[in-house]
């Protein structure tokens, strides 16, 4: 395979990566504010819906750290010309 085959191939998956830490990051931060929304029934304490929000806006900053990191270690397979 050539180099400039082997580099496309490449890129192409360290912008996955990178949509992917996109996603992530974006499902973090709406989660929360859906599902308090639907949840306006009152059946959870405060405490439970702070608790239960932050976990899932952690969770999608990590994953979406995770994923830019990925992104960025597969960079580092590009060859020279």
């Amino acid at each position: 395979m050539s180099n400039l085959v082997h580099n496309e191939r490449v890129k192409m998956m360290a912008s996955f990566y990178n949509n992917l830490a996109v996603g992530s990051i974006i499902s973090g931060a709406i989660a929360p504010m859906i599902s308090g929304a639907v949840r306006g029934n009152g059946s959870l304490s405060t405490f439970a819906i702070v608790l239960l929000s932050s976990v899932s806006i952690l969770s999608g900053f990590g994953f979406g750290h995770l994923f830019l990191s990925y992104g960025h270690q597969t960079l580092n397979n590009l060859r020279e010309n």
